[in-house]
């Protein structure tokens, strides 16, 4: 018989334990003899020049919520990543849902479709959601900007493409073959060159990466702020969105998003009675203010306090049959940065129409109905 010697039997059993089949999570399907050594993968850089949108949501993160740490692990987690983070919902698209869309789809510049981009990633080991954490920052972006994100971090963890050994950026990345369970990397990003951004447009692009970047909130950064996993395993997102039972999100520094119906008789040419609910599912309408007005053409009248942190200014430019126009803001002045809307009544979003806008009753007295279902913050 012939005995092998103690380290080519170590050497045997890793190449064992390395050989043991794994599932489509990367786990392995059987206990293995020896759980292979952790390793520090270098750096993932990513090419923001088809990825503008992914990178400054990943910059933001980074440098404005994790207090500039860019380490991360890769590897299964305990839980979906995407319901744990607030983009997986059981609408068709949080992006896409309203009040949610009325605030990033609608008032984005970015082109469309969008999806909802999270930081840390899908494929970043994290833990469960825990309320009153800020566990990922979303943005809507461009959807062809959101594949190139991951399809570049796919790239990285499996040593391939640019990041193979001889690739553009393979002195970068210090492990060999795929990254496993555990295997620690930093993100870091390239805004200049060939795989960048041209320098007139990386203020407008990527501010969040730019060197000691402002980092107020731009007005589309959010996250979830309470997850309730419905039936199917998705997080609940019902339409009409009804905050007493679905997810929440908040736009950073400011507060959760809420629905707020605004509803408008106007009576003969000048006068309106305006009453403000909050807005639960199909069915819940709970009244929070009431005033009639009777404005001049062209001037603006205001609800103080018609919203738990903002108030409601209307302003009429005629008789009824003629638009509307509205402000949901703060004291002070508009700042759609802190979560402040501006609307018409005849506007239209991703969603449908912002108002549901009656015909004008020319018997007697001419009267019209006006109801607006729009974003507030609470």
């Amino acid at each position: 018989m012939k005995f092998l010697h103690s380290a080519s039997v170590v050497a045997l059993l890793l190449e064992l334990s390395y050989a043991l089949p794994q599932d489509l999570e990367g786990t392995s399907m059987a206990r293995p003899l020896l759980k292979k050594r952790v390793q520090d993968c270098g750096t993932w850089r990513m090419k923001c020049k088809n990825a503008a949108g992914a990178c400054n949501n990943a910059c933001y993160y980074i440098n404005c919520i994790n207090g500039k740490n860019n380490k991360f692990a890769w590897g299964p987690s305990p839980v979906d990543n995407r319901v744990h983070s607030g983009c997986t919902t059981t609408a068709s698209s949080l992006c896409k849902s309203p009040p949610f869309s009325m605030r990033s789809w609608d008032q984005s510049n970015d082109a469309k479709p969008m999806d909802c981009d999270e930081f840390p990633m899908n494929a970043f080991k994290q833990q469960a959601y825990k309320d009153g954490t800020h566990r990922n920052s979303l943005r809507c972006i461009n959807n062809g900007e959101n594949r190139s994100g991951g399809s570049q971090f796919g790239q990285f963890q499996r040593g391939i493409g640019d990041w193979k050994p001889d690739g553009k950026f393979g002195k970068d990345r210090t492990c060999k073959g795929a990254m496993g369970p555990d295997d620690t990397f930093s993100v870091d990003f390239v805004i200049d060159g060939d795989d960048g951004i041209e320098k007139a447009k990386q203020r407008d692009l990527i501010p969040y990466c730019l060197p000691n970047p402002n980092c107020a909130n731009d007005g589309f950064q959010f996250h979830m702020s309470k997850l309730d996993i419905s039936e199917t395993k998705a997080g609940r997102m019902s339409n009409p969105y009804n905050y007493k039972r679905d997810n929440h999100y908040a736009v950073d520094g400011a507060g959760d998003i809420r629905l707020y119906r605004i509803s408008i008789l106007r009576r003969s040419s000048k006068t309106f009675d305006v009453t403000v609910y909050e807005r639960n599912g199909k069915d819940e309408l709970i009244e929070k203010k009431k005033k009639t007005e009777s404005p001049e053409y062209g001037k603006w009248f205001q609800l103080d306090d018609a919203f738990p942190k903002q108030s409601l200014a209307i302003r009429s430019n005629g008789a009824p049959g003629t638009e509307l126009n509205f402000n949901v803001g703060h004291k002070g002045g508009l700042n759609f940065n802190q979560g402040d809307f501006v609307w018409k009544s005849g506007d239209t979003g991703i969603a449908g129409a912002y108002c549901e806008v009656g015909g004008v009753n020319r018997v007697g007295i001419e009267t019209q109905t006006i109801n607006c279902d729009v974003p507030v913050l609470a």
